[in-house]
């Protein structure tokens, strides 16, 4: 299961690695295996339309949510 991280205090930056992980998720839709996005949410930096659109190729979980993570990488 391919695991990408967003992480980043700069609102600027956050948006412009979502669009990365977006791109690269994007690359990878063909594949139907799940994807995970796991996102730092000890800053509240990111644009809620980034975290929709992750969530259209993506579960989108946040890093304090220690239970989602634990359940989707043990499926």
């Amino acid at each position: 299961m391919p695991v990408m991280a967003l992480s980043s205090g700069n609102a600027a930056q956050a948006h412009a690695a979502s669009n990365e992980i977006f791109r690269r998720w994007y690359d990878l839709s063909a594949r139907t295996e799940q994807k995970v996005t796991n996102f730092d949410d000890r800053y509240d930096v990111y644009r809620d339309e980034d975290l929709a659109r992750l969530r259209d190729l993506s579960d989108v979980v946040a890093l304090s949510d220690k239970i989602a993570i634990r359940d989707l990488l043990a499926a």
